[in-house]
């Protein structure tokens, strides 16, 4: 059984027993797409759980967890959380999100409103909706929560911290023998189910040359910078690890837990996907204020597997699989740049065949 199998297995039988936080554990773990979720969250609400209450400000909004979209409600339960002493939800002040959707309640005019729907109006992209919606993915979003320290089970899901590997492992270094700082690891095992993309009972783990991350000093005789060093270490989610002690001298990032929601996206402006909407100059601006009222988690840090990557650059042809999205992170002050973003990249041949190690990284400060 797998650290994740186990955590939902303990909060089953809290949650049973009527433990509020065990209530809450266990109806997040359905998934923020799962009507099985919704009583789970009422119940944890109900005995005062600041986060549960809270949780259902977001479901009563954007229609999540099984919930219909009723504002109105949502509105109701941020206050309750506020009140309560709750001070945000996914990334962001509760104060922002109560503002929002008093604004929404307000444009509608107190009527239930779609969110898709109502960004689209917004944006005044009606005529471009059936065009952009057929090209929206899911994806996986890795919400973190900052650690003080590394005391996760092995295994799990997280953003910097030690890696945990086989002992017999070596800890990847670039051509010139420097260890490299490992910045996060992932539990595909744990993740929800995803349209598109094949059960992945593995753990990779992310290590990056800090020092050289927009380009390779290995290749010092080259004219051009050589791709960033990396490391995509993987393993099968089950099999034995220890918390590994990075080498003298290595960075260690400050722990955060990652725990994996499902999210719709939408192509970025200038990929090869979005290119193929026949914007001009007016929708193109009306699209990025799109993407910028997107109903999903889409705010605070966004880290993020699979989908749409949030990486404008100019694309002629698809861009591959976004196997992790690594935002910076104002816990442990870990800025990629000037607020930067990590972007693995893996074809869907090298996916299939579980070839982690080709996948290409790619950084945009």
């Amino acid at each position: 059984m797998s650290w994740q199998e186990e955590f939902i297995a303990k909060a089953k039988k809290g949650a049973e027993k009527g433990d509020p936080e065990s209530m809450f554990n266990y109806g997040t773990s359905f998934g923020n797409d799962s009507p099985k979720a919704l009583p789970w969250l009422e119940k944890a609400a109900a005995a005062g759980w600041g986060p549960a209450i809270s949780t259902l400000g977001g479901a009563w909004t954007s229609g999540s967890y099984g919930a219909s979209v009723d504002i109105p409600k949502g509105i109701a339960f941020f206050e309750r959380a506020i009140a309560a002493g709750e001070t945000s939800w996914a990334g962001q002040p509760l104060t922002k999100h109560l503002q929002k959707a008093k604004l929404e309640l307000k444009k509608s005019g107190g009527k239930p409103v779609d969110p898709i729907a109502q960004a689209f109006a917004d944006a005044k992209l009606t005529a471009e909706k059936e065009k952009i919606l057929a090209a929206v993915l899911p994806s996986v979003r890795w919400l973190p929560k900052p650690l003080k320290k590394d005391d996760l089970p092995l295994g799990a899901s997280k953003i910097g911290g030690s890696p945990d590997m086989p002992a017999a492992v070596e800890w990847p270094k670039t051509k010139k023998g420097r260890a490299l700082e490992h910045v996060a690891t992932l539990d595909l095992a744990t993740m929800p189910a995803i349209e598109g993309v094949p059960k992945l009972a593995v753990r990779l783990l992310f290590f990056i040359d800090e020092k050289n991350l927009l380009g390779s000093d290995d290749d010092d005789d080259s004219d051009e910078l050589a791709p960033p060093t990396n490391a995509v270490l993987h393993m099968a989610a089950g099999i034995e690890v220890t918390r590994m002690k990075a080498p003298k001298g290595t960075k260690t990032f400050k722990p955060s837990s990652l725990m994996p929601e499902t999210e719709s996206t939408i192509p970025a402006v200038s990929s090869h996907a979005a290119r193929t909407f026949g914007l001009t100059k007016k929708t193109y601006e009306r699209y990025l204020d799109l993407r910028q009222s997107w109903p999903t988690l889409a705010q605070g840090e966004i880290h993020r597997s699979f989908g749409h990557g949030d990486v404008e650059h100019e694309s002629e042809t698809p861009e591959p699989i976004l196997l992790l999205q690594l935002d910076s992170s104002e816990h442990g002050n870990i800025m990629w740049g000037d607020a930067g973003k990590l972007f693995w990249w893996i074809t869907p041949a090298d996916l299939k065949a579980s070839r982690f190690g080709r996948a290409r990284l790619t950084v945009h400060f």
